[in-house]
């Protein structure tokens, strides 16, 4: 028997987005998940990233950043809008 995965909801404090919000402002370029996370200091390079991609996902849903598909690669940039 396969167990439906539970779908997780995303809460995140508005200290947290709001940082990760100012991070990205003061790159003043569209920066990759890699970048931020390294600035943020998150030790563990594969969480962090994974973090910075929840974080940006939810502030594009609140309509502050763009998410676009790097020419090349696999890799997304994140912009403020």
């Amino acid at each position: 028997m396969v167990k439906a995965k539970k779908e997780e909801k995303s809460t995140f404090s508005e200290t947290t987005l709001n940082r990760v919000l100012a991070i990205q402002k003061g790159l003043g370029k569209p920066s990759t998940s890699r970048e931020v996370s390294d600035i943020l200091g998150i030790k563990d390079p594969e969480r962090g990233r994974t973090l910075v991609r929840r974080v940006m996902a939810k502030l594009a849903e609140q309509g502050k950043v763009v998410i676009t598909e790097a020419e090349k690669g696999r890799a997304r940039l994140y912009s403020v809008v």
